[in-house]
C-alpha cells in the first residue's frame, strides 16, 4: 500500500528549552528571549511575539529552519526540508526515521553544540512500540511529575511538497 504522504516534502520540527532565568517584564514571561542555536548570523528576534528564527543547509541536501520560541513553556521547532526516494516515499512511519537521522547530523556538527539524544530515544522508542507511528503524538521525553516539569517531543510532516518537510518540535516547561 502507497502511503498517502508519499511524495512530500519532510519537514522536522524540534523544539528545545530556551534560555530560562532571564524575566521579560515587558509581557510576564519567565523566560527571556530566544537566543541563536545555529551561531551563522542569520538569527533574527522578533521582540513583539518573544519567537526568533533563523536557517543553515547542514549538508547539500538538507535545509533547516529553527523557530524557537515560549513565555512559560520553551519550545524550538527544526524544520528540515529534504528529498525522499521513491522507495522511502512509499514506507510508512518514514518521518520518524527521518526525524532521528537528520537530529543526528545536526549533532555531529560540533560547532552546534546540540544534544537530541533524549529527543532521538523518545522517537525510536515510539517507532518500536507501534505498526504505524502517528503524526503529532507528543511524546515524553521527560516529565518529573513531582516537580510539574516535562519535556516532550512530536513531529509533523508536508510529504506532499516538494522537497518533503518534516517538523520536530521539542517542548519544555513550566518555567
Amino acid at each position: 500500500m502507497i502511503n498517502r504522504l508519499a511524495a512530500l516534502p519532510v519537514i522536522f520540527l524540534v523544539s528545545l528549552p530556551a534560555a530560562a532565568g532571564n524575566y521579560r517584564p515587558d509581557n510576564g514571561c519567565t523566560l527571556d528571549y530566544p537566543q541563536s542555536v545555529l551561531k551563522n548570523g542569520s538569527f533574527k528576534l522578533n521582540k513583539e511575539k518573544g519567537s526568533g528564527s533563523e536557517s543553515i543547509a547542514p549538508t547539500r541536501n538538507i535545509d533547516l529552519s529553527v523557530e524557537s520560541g515560549g513565555c512559560e513553556y520553551s519550545t524550538r521547532t527544526y524544520r528540515f526540508s529534504i528529498v525522499l526516494t521513491a522507495d522511502e516515499n512509499q514506507t510508512s512511519g518514514i518521518e520518524y526515521v527521518k526525524a532521528v537521522e537528520l537530529l543526528a547530523v545536526l549533532e555531529r556538527r560540533k560547532e552546534l553544540a546540540l544534544d537530541f539524544s533524549g529527543a532521538r530515544k523518545a522517537l525510536q522508542s515510539y517507532m518500536a512500540l507501534v505498526v504505524e507511528p502517528k503524526l503529532g503524538e507528543q511524546l515524553y521525553i521527560r516529565n518529573d511529575t513531582e516537580n510539574q516539569f516535562s519535556e516532550k517531543v512530536w513531529i509533523d510532516a508536508d510529504r506532499g511538497a516538494e522537497p518533503t518537510r518534516i517538523a520536530v518540535t521539542l517542548s519544555s516547561g513550566p518555567y
